[in-house]
């Protein structure tokens, strides 16, 4: 190779190559100069039949955050090059030497996160890892955008696996389905996990990272908040993972632990039986068929359910105590049972919901139910539904509560509000006004800091042991207009 680069805006000079450049790369990399004696790097990619060269050579966004310009590019022999700053570091240097702090961590995500949002719907970079972030400026910035798509287009089908790579490749490239935004959520996800915990959340074969990837679930780590973002991140299913604007404005609450008074005691709960629920749901090979989606969406369903309804058990043991009893069954329909007094609250393990006409898609359902001391006959308690689906943004599946009514020409049950399935609860989402309507909005529940949710329910059942729980006074008891989109 010449040691001078002729490219579109000035020709460097070759200095030789790049010490430490991670080398299984596509790519060459080099240290460059220019006449004024600017140091950079140019990266050589080899021109390969069957790729559009504008697939490399494409031009980013104006508005593009935390991302490595371009400096120079052209042609040279028979490689594509890249001109680009010269970086202080790779994340993949960084993680050599001590292990980052918390705050030096959600640092670094947060920058990589804004850089994902600002692409969001426009570039998806499909090798995100430790290696392709640099230090440039202060701050962590992505680099490579183009150069996995270009490798993907231009290598064969039975061998594209070497397009990415296996540690940080999301479900859908095991499949080769088509990457999108939520493809690189999931390598940010791996990477917010090697950084936390200093190891990667799946290693071994080619093989048994394929496997592991479409169907294992990763031991949690990190504080309560970052946990959440992570296992969110690494979901199966795309469309439950969460998008990078959002994951970026969580990260700014990421170190502080939610402060429920038994949180403490979260981690006392079966993490074990959580995490074989979610595995024993995520047995379904990863496809395009619609069964597989569902059952993908399914795994993520029973496993976010866990980390909602586990603070809440954590504040019944805790408030119940020796005064009543818990019967908890991981396993059982009735997934735990308290009770107090003569009153009971009882929660319901996820099930899968049968497909419906409804203006969004529910892929699970659950319940709660709070019953007050035994009467003859009259009010007995209430009961609220726990929906997974996607109410308010279509793909972007979260649990929610909600509750139903008879109509006010209908005799109303014992249990009021009640919990409904989605087959029963079509015409609550009609334009016609029947027998079932909403008297309870669909809520999204905040599953990074559920204290609204948990004490609520509490209290109800404090109120039910008491013998002060009453019927609502009017239904519905909150807004429920505009609280689900229309189609």
């Amino acid at each position: 190779m010449s040691e001078k680069l002729k490219l579109q805006k000035k020709t460097w000079e070759v200095r030789g190559p790049l010490a430490g450049a991670d080398r299984a790369g596509f790519g060459r990399m080099f240290e460059v100069f220019d006449e004024s004696g600017t140091d950079a790097v140019a990266k050589l990619v080899p021109q390969q039949p069957g790729a559009d060269r504008e697939l490399l050579f494409g031009d980013l966004p104006s508005d593009a955050q935390n991302v490595v310009p371009i400096l120079d590019k052209g042609e040279h022999e028979d490689f594509l090059v890249l001109v680009m700053p010269r970086a202080e570091m790779s994340l993949q240097q960084r993680l050599r030497d001590d292990p980052p702090d918390l705050a030096e961590v959600i640092d670094i995500l947060e920058d990589i996160a804004r850089a994902l949002a600002s692409l969001d719907g426009q570039i998806v970079h499909r090798d995100l890892k430790p290696a392709n972030v640099l230090l440039l400026g202060g701050r962590w910035c992505l680099a490579d955008f183009g150069i996995s798509k270009y490798a993907d287009a231009s290598t064969a089908a039975d061998t594209r696996k070497f397009s990415w790579t296996p540690q940080y490749a999301a479900p859908e490239q095991w499949t080769f389905e088509t990457a999108t935004s939520k493809t690189d959520i999931y390598a940010l996800g791996v990477t917010a996990y090697q950084l936390v915990s200093g190891g990667l959340p799946f290693t071994g074969t080619f093989e048994e990272l394929r496997d592991a990837h479409l169907h294992d679930v990763p031991s949690p780590v990190g504080p309560t908040r970052l946990r959440a973002i992570i296992e969110e991140c690494l979901y199966k299913a795309p469309g439950s993972r969460p998008a990078a604007a959002n994951v970026l404005a969580r990260l700014a609450q990421a170190s502080a632990e939610p402060s429920l008074p038994g949180a403490s005691a979260l981690a006392r709960v079966s993490e074990t039986v959580r995490a074989e629920m979610a595995t024993a749901f995520a047995q379904q090979r990863a496809s395009e068929s619609e069964a597989d989606r569902r059952g993908r969406l399914m795994a993520v369903a029973v496993q976010s359910h866990g980390s909602l309804i586990e603070p809440l058990l954590t504040e019944v043991m805790e408030g119940v105590g020796n005064a009543g009893e818990v019967q908890h069954r991981p396993r059982a329909e009735e997934l735990f049972k308290a009770t107090l007094a003569g009153a009971k609250l009882v929660a319901t393990s996820p099930q899968a919901a049968s497909e419906w006409s409804g203006p969004f898609e529910v892929i699970a359902t659950a319940a709660l139910t709070v019953h007050r001391q035994q009467q003859s006959r009259g009010w007995l308690g209430r009961s609220h539904s726990l929906w997974y689906c996607d109410a308010q943004v279509s793909g972007e599946f979260s649990w929610y509560e909600l509750a139903f009514m008879s109509s006010a020409f209908g005799v109303q049950p014992t249990v009021v509000p009640y919990s409904l399935d989605p087959q029963s609860a079509g015409i609550a989402f009609s334009n016609v006004t029947g027998t079932e309507q909403l008297a309870w909005p669909v809520a999204k529940i905040d599953r990074d800091d559920p204290r609204e949710f948990v004490d609520r329910w509490i209290g109800w059942l404090a109120s039910a042991a008491a013998g002060s729980l009453q019927m609502p006074s009017q239904l519905p008891e909150r807004d429920t207009s505009s609280s689900w989109r229309r189609s």
